[in-house]
């Protein structure tokens, strides 16, 4: 029994230790090298929903016994195009300005290659984020790295869903009805040879807010067809399960009343 209770302890000490080791728990953003292939589809390719995008997670790397990972960061690329208001012919010239664009990024567990169960699972968390300003001619990629205010618990990091959606707080329909398209996070290609993430594991689909109903759930379509992936990776904190932390606490009581006998 002493040795049991001496083995729990020595975990919840180690997963505590953890608790100070980010570390990349999902990566699709340095798979096959450089970061090349974010999308270069036409300007209307944007459109129909594409601002707001969902890709699943099969798995993450393995949480240590005992512990769930906290998300703390994300690094992905987003891709701007112009708008159609801004277009000046067929060849797609011009460029279009977007100002105080937000990004909200959000957790789902439950979450299959069914686009249903992006509705039908458990939100983790989310968070919004202010990109602030930019300007693009044609079409543009631009690297983001974000961090998590409080960190977002995925738990063991299987089957979990992550969406994308932009916003531009000053959006007004009635004088550009195109203004939160034209943004989308990147995609890479996952046909062929080069088709898994470098850390984790996905079933290659995304969707995309095709109805355009503000979720992404039955009557959603593939974002860029049915082997692409976003660009991005996910920076995560292992932290003790409550029930470690519980024997760690429960043992430094019994140490205190041991010694007081």
């Amino acid at each position: 029994m002493k040795k049991t209770i001496l083995a729990l302890f020595s975990t919840a000490i180690a997963l505590i230790a953890t608790d100070l080791q980010a570390e990349f728990v999902y990566d699709n953003f340095s798979a096959g090298g450089a970061v090349v292939n974010f999308n270069s589809q036409t300007n209307q390719a944007f459109n129909n929903g594409k601002y707001l995008t969902g890709d699943d997670i099969t798995s993450t790397l393995a949480a240590p016994a005992g512990a769930t990972w906290r998300v703390d960061a994300i690094d992905l690329f987003m891709t701007a195009r112009i708008l159609d208001a801004d277009l000046t012919g067929n060849g797609g010239t011009g460029t279009s300005v977007f100002n105080n664009i937000d990004l909200t990024i959000s957790f789902i567990s439950g979450v299959t290659s069914d686009p249903q169960s992006f509705a039908d699972g458990t939100l983790l968390g989310s968070e919004t984020f202010n990109l602030g300003n930019f300007a693009v001619t044609g079409i543009s990629a631009f690297e983001q790295n974000l961090t998590f205010t409080n960190g977002i618990d995925i738990g063991s990091g299987d089957n979990i869903g992550i969406t994308f959606e932009f916003f531009d707080p000053d959006f007004d329909a009635s004088i550009d009805p195109d203004r939160r398209e034209g943004l989308t996070v990147s995609y890479r290609n996952l046909a062929g040879s080069d088709n898994t993430p470098s850390v984790g594991s996905t079933t290659d689909r995304n969707f995309r807010d095709s109805d355009q109903d503000g979720v992404i759930d039955a009557g959603n379509a593939f974002g860029f067809g049915s082997d692409a992936g976003h660009y991005f990776r996910l920076n995560a904190t292992a932290v003790p399960e409550p029930g470690s932390l519980a024997i760690l606490g429960l043992f430094g009581i019994g140490m205190v009343s041991r010694r007081r006998r």
